[in-house]
């Protein structure tokens, strides 16, 4: 290491009071149970407060409320994410687009039930479909699916969707949304959507047996799920816990089983040496995003010094232990089109930095983030690197939801500090959200790259898309638009009686989840 980048770590550490010796140790995860999966027995997940632990409802059309493995579990999916990033079909069996790419075809399984005993059948997905759909619900799934113009039924297992105009994406959009959690028609209609929400029906792997809502949410097998082999779990419980710490003493104590989306790095540390450590494959990155429509910021220098003044691996050294990868697009390899170099990033160069500064004549700046302590110790150690070339932090404003986006929304921020990326870059925290001219959180305004992410969205096969995010990636770069630091990476960790917690994919399918004898 040399002097001038030990002296910024050294300042680091001490503004953050962090023992480098908590921040990383050597040894690989703890090894799995093995052999052949187990029927039965029963496991207590703990979630804690940031990792979606909240769900006041858990009907499908609430989306974004509920952790979506909940959901998984209870509904199962028409589609999910399986390995190496391919969208499989489950409650599905496939789709057919027609040859004017204006309407595609869903095939459905047959045979399956929901847990009520009622059909799981094209009348009750286009019912989902047309209920998520409706703007009175005001699900977020809306946007998403805005070419859809119409949902028909082609007989008991076929489903058509309908556009106004071209919709590759349309299958990709239905991951982690409500028109992929099909409910029982006969349990809504009977219950009504409030008492659905505490106790909902569907066709997936577990049942509800109990449901305190934002507190323990208690499963049971559901023995009418069409795959006979699954779940291997008789009972499944979820509670929320309010630290990190908290549920690391209850895996300790044999309280509970698996503790999910875990990131304090001294217990990460501490894990590996007694339990298994699963990492969650990550579809996001952390980024610094620039407002390039007001000063300082619209000055394509001052967006460059700030990215050479970043030394984002010290970061994720001192705070994380080094256990983000390294990232320089907005992509991340748990999603498509991840590419994990650039040609040209900026990286860490505090004499770059420093002679930027110079000719600006100075530059000060404000940091906008959301409420997780991580992204303040972040934020901080940002602050103090920059200071280091010069450029002054006036504020770090920690912003509520809301206030960030009425932020946005009247161009009233500098800097922003949070996470991007999707399975399918074009979806949910996309890459339109926050580099398109008519994104929610965008600070640019870039034909070029405008034209660039609509060929993105709309190229009709993989190869197209993927030639199409290069382009993306190479102007966001090229000119600055924003700062990656790395990967936004979780861990599960879980009893070493625990198998199928590492499944490659962003969340568990707990269906597939066991305990060996």
């Amino acid at each position: 290491m040399n002097r001038r980048r030990k002296g910024v770590v050294v300042a680091l550490v001490a503004t953050l009071a962090l023992a480098s010796a908590a921040c990383g140790s050597s040894g690989s995860p703890g090894a799995a149970a093995t052999g052949a999966p187990v029927r039965g027995g029963d496991l207590t997940v703990l979630v804690s407060e940031g990792g979606f632990a909240r769900w006041p409802t858990l009907d499908p059309v609430a989306a974004g409320v509920a952790n979506h493995e909940y959901r998984n579990a209870i509904f199962g999916q028409l589609f999910t994410q399986g390995p190496n990033n391919a969208v499989e079909p489950v409650l599905a069996t496939g789709y057919t687009f027609a040859p004017d790419q204006l309407s595609v075809t869903i095939a459905l399984r047959e045979g399956v039930s929901f847990s009520d005993g009622t059909p799981f059948n094209a009348a009750a997905v286009k019912a989902n479909l047309d209920r998520s759909l409706d703007p009175k619900n005001a699900c977020r799934c809306v946007q998403l699916f805005a070419p859809v113009t119409a949902v028909e039924t082609d007989g008991d297992h076929k489903v058509v969707m309908k556009f106004s105009e071209p919709f590759p994406l349309v299958i990709a959009s239905f991951l982690n949304e409500a028109p992929n959690w099909v409910p029982s028609p006969a349990a809504l209609t009977s219950m009504g959507a409030d008492a659905f929400g505490q106790k909902p029906v569907g066709a997936g792997p577990f049942k509800v047996v109990s449901n305190v809502a934002n507190q323990e949410l208690v499963l049971q097998r559901n023995e009418t799920y069409f795959d006979k082999a699954a779940p291997f779990l008789d009972k499944l419980t979820f509670k929320t816990i309010g630290s990190d710490q908290t549920a690391y003493a209850a895996l300790q104590s044999g309280s509970a089983d698996v503790l999910e989306g875990i990131t304090t790095v001294p217990l990460l540390t501490q894990a590996k040496q007694q339990f298994n450590l699963a990492p969650v494959a990550s579809v996001s990155v952390w980024q610094l995003q620039y407002n390039t429509l007001k000063a300082p910021l619209n000055d394509q220098r001052a967006r460059e010094a700030l990215s050479y003044a970043t030394d984002a691996d010290t970061i994720n050294k001192v705070l994380f232990g080094g256990l983000n990868q390294s990232a320089q697009t907005p992509t991340a390899p748990g999603g498509l089109f991840y590419q994990p170099t650039i040609d040209g990033f900026r990286g860490f160069d505090l004499a770059k930095a420093k002679e930027l500064v110079q000719q600006l004549g100075g530059l000060e700046v404000e940091i906008m983030l959301g409420g997780a302590q991580e992204e303040m110790q972040v934020a901080e150690a940002i602050k103090t690197m920059w200071g280091a070339a010069g450029i002054t932090v006036k504020a770090i404003k920690q912003e509520p939801l809301q206030t960030r986006n009425d932020n946005f929304a009247s161009n009233n921020w500098t800097l922003d500090f949070a996470w991007v990326g999707n399975y399918d870059p074009a979806l949910g925290l996309s890459i339109d959200r926050y580099f398109g001219s008519k994104g929610l959180n965008s600070g640019v305004k870039d034909p070029a790259l405008d034209g660039a992410l609509e060929q993105a969205r709309q190229g009709k096969d993989t190869a197209a898309r993927t030639a199409a995010y290069q382009d993306v990636f190479k102007i966001i770069n090229d000119k600055a638009y924003n700062k990656i630091l790395f990967t936004r990476q979780t861990f599960n960790v879980a009893a070493k009686s625990v198998q199928g917690i590492d499944q490659g994919v962003p969340w568990v399918a707990w269906e597939k989840v066991s305990q060996s004898s």
